[in-house]
This record gives structure tokens, sequence and C-alpha cells, in this order.
């Protein structure tokens, strides 16, 4: 099992983010039941989900589609199934003629499935740009008119050398006459090859037709950190494995969230730089997410969807849902407690997709070899909840040019500057004042513990 975040204590007791302060009237707090389960733990896994090869997955319409690799002919080829959204059973399949044998490392020729707001779906493989004498450099997006339509090749890109893409890839807007859409893609890291997963690939779509084969890049100026296990070494705002970008609103101008395994959940700008990123320090989780991402709008309030898996304990996994409205923390957030399954999922592999079904949120969720599950979005008001922090410590300035004052301290047992990827920097001497000066700029986190054993969590910002 890879080395992993090790200064938050494992515990896996807490549901809910409790502690709310309502900032006007309303009901309830917000929950996740879940509504269908075709998985591991329900006894219910479908057969023809198999070992590895069930990855991606997309909501439109009261409809799930949902990707299959199909490993065992030649040429390779996959299996898209169509499943009613409501219940989990399936209706139908998506043709595949014209994508076999289209190229994609392992000929994996598709890897993930997507669906504009006008419904048009699209898949893409998963290429490598080093693969260049076996085909396999080559990205390409295959789009369906219809389900009864065979898929037709929409975009093809010769990748640079070492760049890795296709794990996932994200589709907004739509295609329609006059209306504009956007695909985005993320690098991710591919063993063995130079690190390249620090870059998001953006191209746009008007009237249906690119605009460009040739996409925008934007490389991610995220922060200066080293994450460092016996598999991966992760260095200057590097994605991690299997990215996911999830546009924060109607366009990039308004921010892109990326999230991959071995990174928190970060907004970050059309230039890369950092915005905002979410921390989960309080939960007392070691490597509480997932890499797939999903945000989306529900009665005025802006969400976030993530897979929340700790394999510390086990691979089981659940949704957590987090309000962004006002900022990435603040808001408040839940967990979804039925849990899926706990076949090995090494990789670590997800999807999660989203739709309105008869007038309610439903949130779905892909664990690679243990199943889907469907949930409702319950307790949402029109009215942001914030969590109520009660700070016993308080640290500050923030941001910081050299050193932080921290109050209270006859109360400290032990303070740790970490990382956003949560690797422990710098162990101070408890004072009331922490010279943070050997430290490049950045967001770090202070994690505090009292003599009482009180556990607090304070993101800084360190300037240049």
């Amino acid at each position: 099992m890879k080395q992993i975040i090790t200064f938050f204590k494992i515990i896996f007791s807490v549901v809910c983010i409790t502690s709310m302060e309502m900032t006007a009237m309303g009901q309830g707090e917000l929950s996740l039941p879940q509504v269908w389960g075709k998985n591991v733990k329900n006894s219910t896994l479908p057969g023809w989900f198999g070992t590895d090869v069930t990855r991606g997955m997309a909501a439109w319409n009261h409809r799930l589609y949902v990707v299959t690799r199909i490993l065992t002919t030649t040429p390779k080829t996959a299996e898209i199934r169509v499943l009613n959204a409501e219940t989990g059973e399936q209706t139908g399949m998506l043709s595949v003629n014209g994508l076999e044998g289209t190229g994609g490392h392992l000929s994996f020729v598709a890897n993930d499935i997507e669906v504009s707001e006008d419904g048009q779906i699209l898949t893409c493989n998963l290429a490598l740009g080093s693969d260049v004498a076996a085909g396999m450099n080559k990205f390409k997006i295959f789009k369906w008119a219809s389900e009864t339509a065979d898929p037709k090749l929409f975009l093809e890109y010769d990748l640079p050398a070492d760049v890795r893409m296709g794990d996932h890839f994200t589709v907004q807007g739509s295609f329609a006459a006059g209306k504009k859409a956007y695909i985005y893609a993320a690098t991710a890291y591919h063993p063995g090859k130079a690190l390249q997963n620090d870059k998001i690939y953006m191209w746009t779509v008007t009237g249906g037709g690119l605009d460009s084969p040739t996409p925008e890049i934007i490389q991610a100026k995220r922060l200066l950190v080293q994450f460092e296990t016996s598999d991966y070494y992760y260095v200057n705002g590097a994605f991690g494995s299997d990215p996911k970008v999830a546009p924060a609103g109607i366009s990039s101008d308004e921010g892109l969230v990326v999230n991959g395994n071995s990174m928190y959940p970060t907004l970050i700008d059309k230039t890369g730089a950092t915005c905002d990123s979410l921390y989960f320090g309080y939960m007392n989780w070691s490597y509480p997410f997932n890499s797939s991402i999903v945000v989306f709008s529900e009665k005025g309030r802006k969400f976030l969807a993530t897979v929340a898996c700790d394999p510390n304990i086990n691979y089981d996994a659940n949704l957590f849902v987090k309000d962004i409205s006002t900022n990435m923390n603040n808001g408040e957030g839940c967990f979804s407690t039925s849990g899926i399954g706990d076949a090995v999922n090494g990789n670590r592999t997800s999807d999660i997709a989203t739709d309105t079904i008869n007038g309610n949120r439903y949130i779905f969720m892909l664990w690679t070899n243990n199943g889907i599950t469907a949930h409702r979005l319950d307790g949402v008001t029109t009215t942001t909840r914030k969590i109520e922090k009660k700070d016993l410590f308080s640290v500050f300035p923030n941001p910081v040019n050299r050193a932080i004052r921290v109050s209270n301290v006859s109360e400290i047992e032990s303070i740790g500057i970490f990382s956003i990827a949560g690797t422990e920097v710098l162990r101070p001497v408890v004072s009331s004042q922490v010279d943070l000066g050997a430290l490049k700029g950045g967001i770090y986190l202070v994690k505090i513990i009292g003599k009482q054993g009180q556990v607090e969590v304070h993101k800084i910002i360190k300037n240049e």
C-alpha cells in the first residue's frame, strides 16, 4: 500500500459535517440517501462490470451512459451501456461501429464518456504522446448525434511526448446552432515518463463545430510542493494520477476545479494561478479524496461533489458533497453512508455524474470494480448554511511575508506546518511567533494540537 499523508488520525466515524450555522431561515441539513445501488455492497454488481475496465460514466435526461473497456478482442473495443437513471436497470447499448482499433494507450479506444447540454454523446480514448510508433499518441474524441447513431470522429490531436490524456475529460455547454461548448482534459502522470501532469487542454466548440483542433493550454501554477511516495513524485502543482476538470461556472472565465489522486480539489483561473483549495484536516482522514469531481448549481447555490475513500481503512467509498458558494471551505457538506463495496480498486479510479430527475438532484458514483450508486441530494435550501468555527487558537497575519503569530500558546502542545498535499515541511518549537522564512511562497496548512487534544487546521498563504 502506498505511503500517503500521515499526519491525520484514521477515523471514519464522521458521517456529516455538523456544527452548522444558518445564515437565514431554512429547513434541514444536507443528506445523501441512496436511491439505488448496483454494487458489491448490495451483492448486485452486474457481471459486465468486470475488473479494472469500467471507469467512465455520464448522466443526461434520465439516462446513465457507462463505458466498459473490452480487452479480450483483437482489436480491442468497448461496450457502452444505457441505464435508466431512476432504477439502474439497463435499457440499451450504443453502437461502437468505427471505434474498434482506433488507437490509444493499450488500445483503450473508449475510456470516458460525456454528454453535452443538448444530448450529444462523446467518448475519448486514453492516449500517450510517447507511443508514436504504435499510433497511440493521438488523443481522439468520437461523437454520437443520437443513441441510435454510429460514433463519428470529432477531434484528433497529436499529443507531445510523455503527455498522457484521456483518463477523464469534461464537456460543458451545447453543440446546438448559435451555442458554445467547451471540452476540457487534464494531463496525467504516466509511470516511467517525464512529468507532464500540470496542464489543462481546452477546445472551444461553436455551433457544433470545433473552432480549432489546436487546444488552448493552461499550465497550473498551483504551488511548489513536494509529495513523495514509493511510486510517485509530484512537484510544482502537478495533478497526480487520473485527474479530472470541473468548470466552476458557465465558462473557464469563472475558473476550473481540478482534482486528481494525491491532491486536494483546487480552483485555478485561466492563467493557472491558484484561487482556492479544499482541505479536510479536521475530518481526521489520512487521504480523503479521489480524483472524480463535478460542480453544479442547485437552488442558487454552488456545490462540488467528489468520491471519498481512505485506503488505509479499506477500499470502500462514499460520495461527498460540499457547498462552495462562498469559497471551498466555509460551506456545509455531507457524506453518503451507504458505501459501495470494498473490492480492491488499486488505481482508485472512479467517476461522478449528476442530473435533475423529477425535480430532485441525483448524483451518481462509479467506483471501479465495485459498481454504481445513485443518491438524492436532500436538504438544499436557497440560503447557504456556514460551518461555525469556534477556534481556540488564532494564526495571523494571513497572507504572511515571513513570520506568523499564534495566540493562546500556553494551551498548545505542538505546531506543524504542512504543504497543501499533506507533507510536513516544518516542525517549529511552540512559540507565539513562527518563522516561515525558509518556505517558498504558496498555500500551507498550520496544524495546531492543544494540550486537551483539540486539533485545529488553519490555511495560510505565504508570500514569496
